[in-house]
């Protein structure tokens, strides 16, 4: 055999082998998504503020202290937030959301609630539902499905609190891709920022979740 020749079946088979190593890759990537999100209602109030109220059972990423990292990741990127609050049980409907959302004290009250709500885990991921309520209508404007990467313990498979502040802010990093996305919150061409100045990406979710 050509010395030519074998270099051309060295380079096929090198290109086999590399296309046989990324078929996985490309099936994992074709497997995930970026967090869906609906905008509910037209023509909604401008958003000034919004009040956090955060449901995550026993994940540390949206309780106290992580959920600062929450509140300043959105507030870092022009979404102002007047007050986070943690919920010891998710909200049953929106007159309990209503009832909250009075019951909140505030010095400068927020135009919007965003509501965060654990739904599940599943696949190394806990699912949440956010939606974001408008005061000034009592209406829904808007919902999302967000997912955040999480290490869980053997007893009890809880959240570990390892990278909590950093799954806050990457949560904080979808709603705000979402809203933009959406046309409710713009974000001027710019990309979510983390507490080093450095662009938060989307978080990819298995499809299951969605």
């Amino acid at each position: 055999m050509s010395r030519q020749k074998q270099h051309q079946r060295s380079y096929t088979d090198l290109m086999h082998r590399r296309a046989i190593l990324l078929l996985p890759l490309t099936a994992a990537l074709l497997a995930c998504a970026e967090a869906p999100t609906q905008r509910l209602l037209t023509g909604a109030s401008p958003i000034r503020s919004v009040c956090i109220f955060a449901w995550g059972n026993d994940d540390p990423a949206v309780a106290a202290p992580a959920h600062e990292a929450l509140s300043t990741t959105l507030a870092r990127n022009g979404l102002a937030v007047a007050q986070v609050v943690t919920l010891q049980q998710p909200f049953a409907d929106l007159k309990a959301l209503e009832q909250a959302w009075i019951a909140a004290p505030s010095a400068d009250p927020a135009s919007h609630a965003l509501v965060l709500t654990r739904q599940y885990q599943q696949t190394g991921y806990v699912r949440y539902e956010a939606v974001l309520w408008d005061a000034t209508e009592r209406k829904l404007v808007w919902k999302g499905t967000l997912a955040s990467a999480a290490s869980f313990g053997a007893v009890g498979h809880a959240v570990k609190p390892d990278d909590s502040n950093k799954r806050a802010e990457r949560l904080a990093a979808d709603v705000l891709r979402g809203l933009d996305r959406d046309g409710i919150f713009p974000l001027n061409g710019k990309a979510p920022r983390d507490s080093r100045g450095h662009e938060i990406s989307p978080t990819l979710i298995p499809i299951q979740l969605l």
